[in-house]
């Protein structure tokens, strides 16, 4: 019972066989003598090991994932193939195997050495590659509208070149900006730049803003205290608050409104969800970065524009007859709760302006919001009053706020003002799904 081959390799029993070849002309060929085969590889690969390099099968990402497959055979592992049935196989493309594009697949592998022989399966293995959506690449930019506006800093004056980097914020009277945070929704202000150490990066932004759905509005509370108060943010009864109750979502000490101006000390409640909001729970924790160095620099009016206090803001002008840091990190506030939760910056309400306005407004100074429909096309603009993060700088008591008409000015910190937890995102918080409507709001996950 011949059989014709044009492999090199002639699988067979261990036996004696008599070697003929045949041309085309039918002309006949033996061999003289019988070909001893006795060196047949029958056995199989081990099983392989599978290295996923750090990810955990099954879970949600949006990194690459790298599989590393290991194996031994008695001569060589030729290659590897996956199934979904152990059925129909595919060929592992590369060893190590980088998984880049969204898949969700579970797979078996096993191991093929060089004639042909087969290792069993490994167990399943769950890969879910999910792809990032990335504010700088993946979101359309707008020109005019509601949407996600490049923000260009070329024109800087005060600050490094460090500070130069394009930014991407959304503007307008109602972006799709939302995002799901501490199971309720909050916003994305934009991917902006930030100081981390001694260098600039970017991070994204978000608040949690009054007036979403049905969620709880978050209140009005004094940006200091109702005496002894100051514009010093570092020892801020309003950063404790933010930093201690409301982000361990307990009860304790916070400065209310009293008399419709002045504060009084109060108790407040962020862990029954009540009558406050309920505070962050562990995985909104995660999702903080700490390490951005929030910058304190104030001025002494808000008779500049956006850009203009952008770079005021990123200063080291905290008073004029006075001293108070520039800076509040982890550092600046030793011994202190610090758990990366501020306000919004003065420039974080004038770049938020859209439509054919924006381009007049964000030469206005933020003092003229309230004309020119600046107020009305821009999604920051508050039903009430609403606190900044910044200082004015000609008083130690006054800090900026943004009024209900959209006109930006200051007051002394005592005063009960509307407030809006805003914070930086970790760079392995991602934007996983979503598309920021209010109705499928943006879907973070931890990398």
């Amino acid at each position: 019972d011949w059989q014709a081959s044009n492999k090199k390799e002639y699988q067979a029993n261990e036996s004696n066989i008599i070697i003929k070849v045949r041309d085309n002309a039918g002309n006949i060929y033996t061999y003289p003598t019988a070909q001893s085969i006795t060196n047949i590889d029958k056995e199989p690969p081990s099983v392989p090991t599978v290295n996923l390099n750090g990810y955990t099968s099954g879970t949600e990402t949006t990194d690459d994932i790298k599989i590393t497959l290991t194996s031994t055979d008695n001569q060589s592992v030729s290659y590897y193939e996956y199934s979904a049935d152990k059925s129909s196989t595919t060929r592992v493309p590369n060893n190590p195997w980088t998984i880049s594009d969204e898949l969700n697949a579970t797979y078996y592998f096993r191991a093929v050495d060089h004639v042909g022989n087969a290792s069993g399966w490994t167990s399943a293995y769950t890969i879910v590659k999910k792809n990032e959506i990335r504010l700088d690449k993946d979101i359309q930019l707008v020109t005019s509208g509601d949407g996600l506006y490049k923000v260009e800093h070329n024109d800087l004056t005060e600050l490094g070149s460090e500070w130069n980097q394009t930014e991407y914020r959304y503007a307008g009277v109602d972006p799709d900006n939302y995002v799901s945070f501490n199971n309720e929704i909050w916003r994305i202000i934009g991917l902006v730049n930030v100081k981390v150490g001694d260098n600039v990066e970017q991070r994204l932004k978000i608040i949690r803003t009054d007036g979403v759905k049905e969620q709880k509005d978050f209140g009005n509370y004094a940006w200091d205290r109702s005496s002894g108060y100051t514009n010093n943010w570092t020892t801020s009864k309003l950063k404790d608050m933010l930093n201690g109750i409301y982000y361990e979502s307990s009860t304790g000490e916070c400065y209310t409104e009293n008399d419709g101006s002045t504060a009084s000390q109060n108790t407040c409640d962020f862990n029954a969800g009540t009558d406050l909001p309920k505070g962050l729970d562990d995985t909104a924790r995660e999702m903080i970065d700490k390490e951005v160095i929030w910058n304190l620099g104030g001025w002494e009016d808000s008779d500049i524009t956006a850009n203009q206090f952008y770079e005021k803001e990123r200063g080291t002008s905290t008073g004029s007859s006075y001293t108070y840091p520039s800076e509040w990190s982890i550092e600046t506030d030793a011994g202190e709760k610090h758990n990366g939760i501020g306000l919004i910056y003065p420039s974080d309400f004038g770049y938020a302006v859209g439509g054919e306005v924006r381009n007049n407004c964000l030469t206005k100074n933020l003092w003229d919001y309230d004309v020119g429909s600046c107020n009305t096309n821009d999604w920051l603009t508050p039903n009430n009053e609403l606190w900044t993060l910044s200082p004015d700088s000609s008083l130690s008591t006054y800090s900026f706020f943004v009024y209900l008409t959209g006109s930006v000015a200051s007051y002394y910190t005592s005063r009960a003002v509307g407030v809006w937890p805003t914070l930086y995102l970790t760079t392995s918080t991602k934007i996983a799904d979503g598309t920021g409507n209010i109705n499928s709001p943006f879907v973070l996950s931890i990398q």
